[in-house]
């Protein structure tokens, strides 16, 4: 066998992996447990280190990143019980309140086993006295206002696991709870490593940037200005540097990536969306992105060996009146998840089967050889388990013992992935032990931010839905997805039902009997446009 033993830098990155098929089908890697917001705070986590840093931007795929890990900020947002009880205590003296605090806070902010301070470094937090003139009152406002930009704060998380949201660079942190065993990725799972490599390769990169940059790491911002002062230096700040994720190359542009771009250009491009109301449609809006980027990475890796399958979104917005409809979404979901099992099996057969494995795998095959096979699987896929056994007497139940742990792995696994993705960006739904695709008002909102950037027709809208992202409403797309055999009549109570509820939603107008209206409310252009319906 003439295996590459040569291996580039990107695959020796991944090595570390059971396997390497998702891997190399998706990228490294997309974790089930990842939030679709978390994924977008870990992206602009990374924006901030790369755009601090322009000598980076050039790279393309293997670079590393740095992200300070603000301790004592967090210690003083998350982990401070003192503040609230010294303030409310009135046998202490206002003027020796600053004082006592201080103890307190250094007492066990020092005694916790996860900062690295130094021992004879007695008061940590010595730089709020300047920053705050000793001012106790100054700082517990400070902090009140920095903890109501809390994200998520229905989830009970971990002290040393709950985030800001973006104001500004000093309001970006690592995801680390302090240990210096390990770095922190219970929640930056590199879901937003990849998200960044597939912006960084649109052709919209220096727009991007330049937008992400205004929009989100101002440092000049009021909550920035407050995160700073509540931060140590940066040049004493401990840091957490760690390597980016991969991304497969592909021959192609990958009309993926732009698409990602255009819609994050739309939204940061929504001067008068407030900057607090702009996190929400983003992460909405690339969640969604990842759904049609894993159909369409699904779809590319089954046609180099089969035929590969349609995969419109169909969406029910009738909320399960409809059976038929609510039959088509069910049907719709299960597809996208079924077409990524289908896709292991492709490229696992596509792999073998072209150089340098071909030769060596076929005489295998014809010698039924089963210890060479297993060292075939092994180089191929790079497996760091055996996940064959003894009872395997054939190439075939070799195989076959791969791609089912492949498809049944916890990593990398987007037919898992696909159901909790959808379902966090208000794509689908779970009713009865059944999930289908359907929009719920936060989704609508979102593809209206998007997508429409001047007043149009509805039937407008929804065919910009279907040409991007493949997201079947009304008959005529249904009829673009499936052929002229369908119940038309369902698609067009989904019509009517969309209308309503943008009509709801103040999003929709019907100016005259024949054509109803889809305005933006954040579009700098919002007159009806003169294109008949």
């Amino acid at each position: 066998m003439t295996p590459e033993n040569k291996k580039s830098p990107l695959i020796e990155h991944i090595s570390a992996t059971d396997m390497r098929i998702q891997e190399e089908i998706y990228g490294h890697r997309f974790g089930a447990h990842q939030e679709p917001f978390m994924i977008v705070l870990e992206t602009l986590a990374i924006y901030s280190s790369i755009l601090s840093c322009p000598a980076q931007e050039d790279s393309q795929q293997q670079r590393s990143y740095s992200l300070h890990q603000r301790r004592k900020m967090r210690f003083l947002l998350f982990h401070d019980p003192h503040l609230e009880h010294v303030i409310k205590d009135n046998h202490i003296a206002d003027s020796q309140k600053w004082r006592v605090w201080k103890n307190r806070i250094n007492q066990q902010f020092l005694a916790t086993s996860h900062n690295h301070t130094r021992d004879d470094e007695k008061d940590a937090f010595a730089y709020l006295d300047e920053k705050f003139s000793s001012d106790i009152s100054a700082l517990h406002q400070a902090i009140r206002i920095l903890r109501s930009y809390e994200l998520d704060r229905s989830h009970n998380r971990s002290k040393s696991h709950r985030f800001l949201a973006v104001q500004g660079p000093h309001t970006i942190y690592a995801d680390d709870d302090g240990r210096q065993t390990k770095q922190g990725r219970e929640y930056f799972r590199r879901g937003g490593e990849i998200v960044y490599l597939m912006l960084h390769q649109s052709s919209s990169k220096e727009k991007l940037n330049e937008k992400i940059h205004q929009r989100f790491f101002n440092p000049n911002t009021p909550i920035n200005k407050i995160a700073e002062a509540l931060s140590e230096d940066d040049s004493a700040d401990a840091k957490s540097v760690r390597e980016i994720g991969f991304l497969p190359d592909r021959s192609l542009p990958f009309k993926a990536y732009d698409r990602m771009a255009e819609d994050w250009l739309h939204l940061l491009n929504c001067d008068t969306l407030p900057d607090d109301y702009l996190f929400e449609p983003l992460f909405r809006i690339t969640g969604l992105n990842l759904v049609a980027y894993f159909a369409e990475a699904a779809q590319e890796t089954i046609a180099k060996y089969d035929k590969p399958p349609a995969l419109p979104i169909v969406v029910d917005l009738t909320e399960g009146s409809n059976k038929h409809l609510r039959q088509a979404a069910e049907n719709s979901l299960f597809q996208h998840r079924i077409a990524a099992n289908k896709a292991i099996d492709a490229f696992v057969h596509y792999k073998l089967n072209t150089e340098p494995y071909r030769q060596d795998w076929q005489d295998t095959q014809k010698q039924n050889d089963i210890s060479k096979a297993k060292h075939i699987l092994k180089e191929a896929f790079s497996l760091k388990k055996d996940f064959t056994t003894d009872k395997d007497t054939s190439i075939e139940s070799l195989l076959h013992n791969v791609i089912q742990n492949a498809q049944e792995r916890d990593h990398n696994n987007i037919y898992k992935y696909l159901l909790p993705l959808a379902k966090g960006i208000g794509l689908a739904t779970a009713y009865k032990n059944k999930q289908s695709f359907i929009l719920n008002n936060e989704m609508l909102f979102t593809l209206i931010l998007t997508n429409v950037q001047r007043t149009i027709p509805l039937k407008e809208f929804i065919k910009t839905l279907y040409d991007r992202y493949r997201i079947v409403i009304g008959p005529h797309e249904a009829r673009e997805a499936f052929g002229r055999r369908i119940r038309s009549e369902c698609y067009e109570e989904n019509l009517e039902m969309l209308e309503k509820r943008l009509t709801r939603l103040s999003l929709a107008q019907r100016l005259s009997d024949d054509c109803a209206f889809v305005s933006n409310p954040y579009a700098t252009a919002n007159k009806p446009s003169t294109t008949k319906p």
